[in-house]
């Protein structure tokens, strides 16, 4: 399901940049930004009754929580470059990581 996610989003992005690469830039850098925020206030258990990255097993709980955060280090600052291309990357490389 990660790939058709990835897949998908990298196909709308693709078709908007190319006509108004400015605009989608921008657009791209809040999405991002709005994302790796959510994801982590899941992963510090700030999100209210989301049950992503609720395990039983307190090993694979940290493993979850250590990869969200990751993801957020790597995604909040480089977002403005590197936009939904940046993204989809490093999910790629967390269902690589997890799977």
């Amino acid at each position: 399901m990660n790939g058709s996610i990835c897949e998908a989003s990298s196909r709308v992005c693709h078709h908007f940049r190319a006509r108004s690469p400015e605009l989608v830039k921008e657009i791209e850098s809040q999405a991002v930004g709005f994302t790796t925020i959510e994801v982590c206030r899941t992963a510090l258990e700030f999100a209210g009754g989301r049950l992503w990255l609720q395990f039983d097993d307190a090993t694979v709980k940290a493993k979850a929580k250590r990869a969200a955060l990751e993801l957020v280090s790597k995604c909040m600052i480089d977002r403005h470059e590197g936009g939904i291309q940046l993204l989809i990357k490093e999910m790629k490389s967390l269902a690589d990581y997890v799977g």
